[in-house]
């Protein structure tokens, strides 16, 4: 996806296929846990853009084995040092991408069944090397989840209000 230069505003859709692959997560240069990342689908109905400043889109749809995705009213401001994003999501993942997005961050003892369901709203900073820190993350909204084992203490269908700030 591009823009020419001199424009003020572009109308881009976007449809992106992604394989499925693996990553690191890192924090100060080491790796922290390995996350598998479905394959999905990426489209965007609209996406306006003053070139490399102000990115904005009514709907952005990711929808991968397992996992089922939407952003609405997504806004992408860049600044000098990075970009602020901020978007209603409504997401729905089953136990495998659980598992494999979490795996490792999860204490032994704790096993989560899906599918998860989030809705709400969040924001954050990613740094324009790319680097994204969980303190620069917030959300406020409601997740449900079809099962939680907690050293054979069993909860179904739980349901929570959230709100993560930094």
């Amino acid at each position: 996806v591009g823009a020419a230069v001199g424009v003020e505003d572009a109308d881009l859709g976007v449809d992106l296929q992604v394989p499925k692959m693996s990553r690191q997560v890192q924090q100060s240069g080491k790796a922290l846990i390995a996350v598998e990342l479905p394959a999905f689908h990426l489209t965007s109905d609209v996406l306006t853009a003053p070139p490399g400043v102000h990115w904005q889109s009514s709907a952005i749809r990711l929808q991968g084995d397992g996992v089922t995705a939407e952003l609405r009213d997504a806004v992408a401001r860049r600044t000098p040092t990075h970009y602020d994003l901020s978007a209603a999501i409504d997401l729905h993942a089953s136990t495998a991408v659980i598992t494999g997005l979490l795996g490792e961050l999860l204490p032994d003892r704790l096993q989560i069944a899906g599918p998860l369901e989030l809705a709400g709203n969040v924001a954050g900073h990613i740094a324009l090397d790319g680097s994204v820190s969980l303190r620069d993350l917030t959300y406020t909204g409601n997740l449900g989840l079809a099962r939680v084992d907690w050293d054979s203490a069993l909860w179904e269908e739980v349901a929570a209000h959230l709100t993560v700030e930094q």
